[in-house]
């Protein structure tokens, strides 16, 4: 005879393993087959038929077996926790779109996204979640604006201007896309949606901006920006925001752009396309409380990181140099009339010139001077301090992040050392 103790455990513990959910299942779909019940030798035909069996539970995983797989749109599905529709091991799959409308808990990886050859839709977006989402997450994406965006070196300026399609858009609260690389798109990556984070994503060859962010508290972390073009009069930034009419607060706010890297051109250097880049440009405010920390801007524009009604800002430890290494005013880190009241924390910035005013607490940065003392190879985009760098040790620790941009410990020696990297 159990004793009442015992048997109270033994009870509570059947009813806990009862409240557990079931094994997360793996479900197999191939554009190829006719039918099937999810099974890896009879998979689904879709993925509509898939989400449609009653079968697929929130964990799961569904998997594409190589194939294309047309337009992926997927609505009214959301789960909790997350269902992931990733390509099968192996192979990859491939869409030609992906939209998600009313739906949360989604995770998409390791797929190929671009339109056909003859596909005549020649604008547009090529992966969206809508306003109307929650929670979803594009994952180690391979985005291209073409079937042959890999040769956008090659194009021309008629190849560029009818290929402008938009690589992401993020309409939705708390979407993600991380590392996942865009080629050859006109816009990069839109970031409407408020939560939105971009990282450790790479866009290379683009002809309208690299990222645009219109969002309050996105996050843009980690990621590689390079290969402008210039095909028409828009003015080209790595990453822009402005405040727009319809912006529910009136300002943006709580942004973080955090350790990217952008460089106008890497391609060669007589290309006829190469653009003159704007790094990082926040235009028509109000803007409060971003943190622009351990970026990494190598263009020719005038404007590297320029703010226009910016405050409660904390600006610290970039890197903002010519590309031709070209000494003089630009680029620069700019704090317009209005931004200039003071609450700004702007400090250990290295910058071809600062036009930052008396206010705004311009504490310890550094007006390059001669680009071959201060870094160890521009040539190649190595932009660590060398041996014997004025940058080495002369940071105010007060306003160093804790790590620079590629993750190395602050300080490395006495002091933080100045500008993005910390010299090992």
């Amino acid at each position: 005879m159990f004793k009442p103790r015992i048997r109270r455990l033994i009870l509570t513990a059947a009813l806990t393993l009862a409240a557990l959910p079931a094994a997360a299942r793996d479900h197999w779909v191939s554009a190829a087959a006719a039918s099937g019940d999810g099974s890896a030798e009879r998979p689904w035909p879709s993925v509509a038929a898939a989400l449609g069996s009653d079968t697929v539970r929130g964990g799961d995983r569904v998997l594409l077996q190589p194939g294309s797989y047309g337009d992926l749109t997927l609505t009214n599905r959301h789960f909790s926790p997350a269902l992931t529709l990733m390509s099968a091991p192996g192979g990859r799959a491939h869409a030609e779109r992906v939209v998600i409308k009313n739906s949360s808990g989604l995770i998409l990886r390791d797929l190929n996204v671009w339109p056909r050859q003859d596909d005549p839709r020649k604008k547009g977006i090529l992966v969206q979640a809508m306003e109307d989402t929650s929670g979803i997450v594009f994952d180690a994406l391979d985005i291209r604006g073409a079937h042959d965006a890999a040769n956008y070196l090659s194009w021309d300026a008629r190849t560029w201007l009818d290929e402008r399609r938009v690589g992401v858009r993020l309409g939705g609260r708390d979407g993600v896309l991380r590392g996942s690389v865009l080629t050859g798109v006109g816009g990069g990556v839109l970031l409407p949606g408020p939560g939105s984070k971009a990282l450790g994503n790479e866009i290379r060859g683009f002809s309208k901006d690299g990222m645009r962010v219109f969002g309050s508290n996105a996050e843009i972390r980690g990621n590689v920006i390079r290969d402008c073009v210039k095909v028409d009069g828009n003015h080209d930034d790595g990453i822009q925001s402005w405040v727009g009419k319809n912006n529910p607060d009136g300002a943006i706010t709580g942004v973080v752009i955090d350790g990217n890297r952008i460089i106008e051109w890497t391609g060669p250097q007589d290309h006829p396309l190469r653009c003159t880049l704007q790094g990082i440009g926040l235009f028509t405010g109000p803007f409060r409380n971003w943190v622009i920390q351990n970026n990494l801007i190598a263009a020719r524009a005038h404007h590297g990181i320029s703010m226009y009604d910016m405050h409660g800002a904390r600006v610290v430890n970039n890197t903002v140099v010519n590309l031709f290494g070209k000494v003089g005013t630009s680029p620069w880190i700019q704090q317009d009339k209005s931004s200039r009241d003071g609450s700004n924390i702007i400090a250990n910035n290295v910058a071809m010139q600062l036009r930052i005013g008396n206010k705004g607490r311009p504490l310890r940065n550094f007006k390059v001077g001669s680009m071959h003392d201060l870094f160890e190879n521009p040539a190649v985009f190595d932009y660590r301090p060398r041996a014997g760098s004025a940058l080495i040790d002369a940071a105010d620790p007060a306003f160093a992040p804790p790590h620079d941009i590629d993750g190395i410990p602050r300080p490395k020696g006495r002091a933080p050392d100045l500008g993005a990297y910390e010299r090992p």
